[in-house]
């Protein structure tokens, strides 16, 4: 059973930290108007919990440590408060790997709210440094908060939670900051399998629902869920409570699989059957050496993986998200140089760049007939059959349309076709080093035997670009496309950023360079992992839909995140020298 503690046995101290210790050299004008703290959490530490001490250029007090192997039983804090407060959460961590993860439920909410550790840029070692991050704005009236930790991943600390009042004015804009649809320009994937991975069955239903939750108060439209088949059967009853929360806010959820069937090697041991099952549809390179990733080159594919993406609709899904920009989809099989040879017969497909565009045009139109024009018909099937309106399609591709031309993806070929709806383009990229293997006797053809050769030296001719460095891609991009958008209302989402965490300020910049370009729609990938539980990066990132207050976000840097040195903590002074600079 959670054990309780209200915040009248926390009072004197809360008087006394507010209003008598204010440490020498704090800043008056950030720290004046505190509002509530409590930060005395001893007399609910049980169990696991450990209660350490502490001291801090802002309040002093004794956080609740959960430390790394363990998840303690969960507690739960009684403010004893009532009305709208903005209510902040100040944490200590200590991992560098930053996998501990707090869970904080306000009584009411559908799911636990996760944090963990920002990026702290100026700390030799962790645990120099604490940070206050914004939770929400709501009504405690009569509400108590839950404690616990996500996992046994890690090492965390609660070190207090600090609730401001807030005015009437502030109250209606609080209420009405995500209630206009027209902001709604994000979508959000969302890495499921991930989750399953890294927790399994630690976490319930309901922790595992949080990411969902999450969007209820954010610019979120549209979001799609990755599911991969090994762990689908135990999960069908929890996706369909996913679609049920989206739709409670508004949200269009689409199910997401990589597309990409293939035999996978070391390290990742789980299979995909028909990949393995089904050697004879698997990809074949320029110099005929198989790769086990199966070919839409085939029909018997494409109507496969039709099969297998409808599978998932009758869980409520709004929609597909193929991703496509993960693996490849064909390359030289037999059907493909069987085709084209009818077309060309005086050229071999293999000595041909990636962007040939007669090549291109063969390798698109198999992937339009063998799965994109069946998936579609498929879907209108299905919503027909039951009563459904339209089910989307949103294909998450390559970075630009020539290179989606380049792995066989005519994604403007789709979007005039009608066959899709929206198109997520993603952080990645595919190419091949060409200057290796050109044929020096026939200029403007490839060599296969320089190729096979290539393949075999110090480095790979297959390039793959992804991340972060691809930004100003996607603004070139965006550029282009506006007038396809237009034409067509086919909304373009552009991936904001994907490895790790990175300043929020940079964000709201990132946002703002690819609004200017053009750009309607952001997505932002990996939500689950990456975004949502850093807390001072989901304030920002949560609100990229407001275009026009993109400006005006980096300002606001001290009230969705204050770091605040520690002066001492169980009991031993690290104001200046500090013990673990041993480490």
């Amino acid at each position: 059973m959670a054990m309780t503690v209200k915040n009248s046995y926390l009072l004197p101290f809360i008087v006394f930290c507010v209003c008598a210790i204010q440490p020498a050299g704090a800043r008056p004008m950030l720290w004046q108007q505190e509002g509530i703290v409590l930060s005395d959490f001893r007399s609910v530490c049980s169990g696991e919990w450990r209660a350490i001490d502490y001291e801090s250029e802002r309040f002093n007090g004794t956080m609740l440590y959960a430390p790394k192997g363990v998840k303690p039983e969960a507690v739960t804090v009684d403010p004893d408060l009532k009305g709208w407060h903005r209510v902040y959460v100040a944490t200590f961590a200590t991992g560098h790997d930053r996998a501990a993860r707090l869970q904080l439920r306000l009584e009411g909410d559908g799911s636990p709210s996760l944090f963990r550790r920002g990026e702290i840029w100026d700390a030799w070692t962790p645990g120099e440094k604490g940070e206050e991050v914004f939770w929400k704005c709501a009504d405690l009236t009569g509400k108590r908060v839950t404690v616990g930790k996500a996992s046994a991943e890690g090492e965390i600390g609660l070190m207090w939670l600090r609730f401001e009042p807030m005015t009437a004015d502030e109250i209606a804009a609080a209420k009405a900051e995500f209630a206009d649809p027209s902001n709604r320009r994000l979508h959000a994937h969302c890495d499921m399998e991930w989750m399953h991975y890294r927790y399994g069955d630690r976490l319930t239903p309901d922790e595992r629902c949080g990411v969902i939750d999450a969007f209820a108060q954010s610019d979120v439209g549209t979001a799609s869920l990755e599911i991969w088949d090994h762990t689908l059967e135990a999960n069908r009853d929890f996706y369909r409570e996913c679609v049920r929360r989206a739709e409670q806010y508004g949200v269009r959820v689409y199910a997401a699989y990589r597309m990409s069937e293939c035999r996978l090697v070391l390290p990742w041991l789980f299979e995909f059957p028909y990949a393995n099952e089904h050697p004879e549809f698997h990809c074949r390179d320029r110099d005929g050496e198989a790769v086990t990733s199966v070919s839409y080159a085939f029909p018997e594919v494409g109507a496969h993986e039709v099969e297998r993406v409808a599978g998932l609709l009758d869980l409520g899904f709004h929609g597909v998200s193929p991703i496509l920009h993960r693996g490849v989809q064909l390359l030289w099989e037999k059907p493909l140089v069987d085709r084209f040879r009818a077309k060309y017969p005086d050229l071999d497909p293999r000595t041909l760049s990636l962007d040939d565009p007669r090549l291109a045009e063969v390798r698109c139109a198999l992937v339009t007939e063998n799965f994109m024009r069946p998936l579609r018909r498929r879907l209108d099937a299905f919503a027909a059959e039951h009563g459904r309106g339209r089910l989307h399609i949103n294909p998450i591709v390559p970075c630009t349309i020539v290179d989606c031309r380049r792995q066989g993806l005519d994604v403007e070929g789709w979007v005039r076709e009608g066959l899709v709806d929206s198109v997520v383009f993603g952080m990645m990229r595919i190419w091949e080093d060409e200057e290796r293997f050109r044929d020096e006797s026939k200029p403007g053809f490839l060599s296969v035997e320089k190729y096979a050769a290539c393949k075999r030296s110090g480095e790979n001719p297959v390039r793959r670009a992804h991340g972060n460095k691809l930004l100003e891609t996607f603004a070139e991009e965006a550029a282009r496309n506006v007038r396809l958008s237009r034409e067509t209302g086919v909304r373009f989402y552009y991936d904001l950023h994907w490895e790790g965490t990175i300043l929020p300020e940079k964000i709201a910049a990132r946002a703002a360079r690819l609004y200017g370009a053009g750009a309607e729609g952001l997505s932002l990938w990996d939500c689950f992992e990456l975004r949502v539980s850093n807390r001072d990066e989901w304030f920002v990132t949560s609100r990229l839909g407001h275009k026009g207050e993109l400006e005006s976000m980096p300002k606001e840097n001290e009230g969705y995140r204050k770091l605040f040195r520690i002066l001492k903590i169980d009991g031993i002074s690290i104001s200046s020298y500090h013990p673990n600079w041993i480490g």
